[in-house]
């Protein structure tokens, strides 16, 4: 369960993903709306259980502009 971590919406035409280490690190980013998501991996290897933080910038098909802002816990 919850293998990715994916941003979920109805009708999102457009947006910006990203998530980061906790040394700033950029780890994944996508501007997809359709992406699988991230696996917990970076440039091929599996990160470390630790807390990541993400950036979401979502325009849906209305033209409603969505920004949030948060952290995630990588488990393995």
């Amino acid at each position: 369960n919850n293998d990715f971590f994916v941003v979920r919406g109805v009708n999102i035409t457009e947006m910006l993903f990203i998530v980061w280490d906790r040394w700033g690190e950029e780890v994944y980013r996508t501007t997809d709306p359709s992406a699988s998501g991230w696996d917990g991996t970076y440039n091929g290897r599996e990160l470390t259980p630790d807390s990541y933080a993400w950036y979401l910038k979502a325009r849906c098909g209305n033209g409603a502009e969505y920004i949030k802002k948060g952290d995630v816990t990588l488990l393995k």
